[in-house]
């Protein structure tokens, strides 16, 4: 529930993903014009800006390691002192890169599996296996897989553990096909009710979330504003008058899957920040149990 920019490294994804509105994202980005990769000096230039209580994922509208540069993006933003993120499908990424980050205190690093429906198509990546194993082995912090259904048949023995499920998004309306609910009165943002789970793209644009695919909502771009300008602005306050008023105009946020009314929005925020508050105390109770020598069986005393 943190404030969060997302880092989107590239224009253009490799992976093909039915439920990512990739065409609408790549075409409405050429539109505004700028460079499709970001460039790890115009990241930094741009992370100077952020505060640092501000999470850095590296997700947004692309494979973030489709971007050569972006094990050194990752590598600058934790020397920077930022909290980190990654959600990635690890194509692009190969076992050097893996090498790198393997000590950094990612707060989540989630892998996303290519399934047996092929809403993620298999990778056609020569060291896509070796890369996975390598992630599978590198003792990541907080390190989690997941698929769109039943994980691929060719990744069996490749991801120990469990491979979480996921809830598929019409991202407020921009996947094909979707049919969201409109949903009529004052609403607001679940996850971020102030609207700061942003998403910074390769030319210094800050879109109003993960699921702007049309980049509807441009909010000022970093490389020529500061971070606080970004929601001072004119298409900040508009946004908030579109969510209060369905007269100001219409909002995607009306069709978006984590919406609702403003009471439900603040009640389900402050349930899952005191969830995440309760985490380092469930994770330091977890490593005291693990710490704890192993109880002797009844059975095993009277053998001995």
């Amino acid at each position: 529930m943190q404030d969060t920019m997302e880092i989107t490294t590239a224009v253009g994804c490799p992976n093909a993903c039915t439920i990512c509105p990739q065409e609408r994202f790549v075409g409405r980005y050429g539109q505004s014009g700028g460079t499709r990769r970001l460039s790890a000096e115009r990241f930094r230039l741009c992370l100077d800006k952020i505060p640092r209580h501000v999470r850095i994922d590296f997700s947004g509208f692309t494979e973030p390691w489709s971007n050569p540069e972006c094990t050194d993006m990752v590598l600058h933003a934790h020397a920077a002192g930022f909290h980190l993120a990654a959600f990635t499908t690890c194509v692009g990424m190969n076992e050097s890169d893996v090498e790198r980050i393997r000590s950094v205190p990612f707060v989540a690093f989630v892998v996303h599996l290519p399934d047996s429906e092929s809403v993620m198509p298999f990778p056609r990546v020569r060291n896509y296996k070796a890369v996975l194993k390598a992630v599978s082995a590198s003792n990541l912090s907080n390190l989690a897989f997941m698929a769109m259904g039943m994980p691929h048949p060719d990744l069996q023995g490749l991801v120990p553990g469990d491979v979480s499920g996921c809830i598929r998004s019409g991202r407020a309306g921009n996947v094909t096909g979707s049919r969201p609910v409109r949903k009529a009165g004052p609403i607001r943002c679940i996850p971020s009710p102030n609207l700061r789970r942003n998403v910074l793209l390769p030319n210094g644009d800050v879109v109003l979330c993960c699921h702007d695919y049309s980049l509807e909502n441009v909010l000022g771009n970093l490389l020529v504003c500061d971070y606080e300008d970004l929601f001072n602005g004119p298409t900040y306050k508009d946004i908030l008058a579109r969510q209060a008023r369905e007269t100001a105009g219409g909002i995607l946020c009306r069709r978006c899957d984590w919406s609702g009314s403003p009471l439900k929005a603040r009640s389900v925020w402050i349930r899952e920040v005191f969830k995440e508050s309760l985490q380092p105390i469930r994770q330091y109770a977890k490593r005291i149990y693990h710490s704890l020598p192993c109880p002797v069986k009844k059975s095993d005393r009277r053998r001995a």
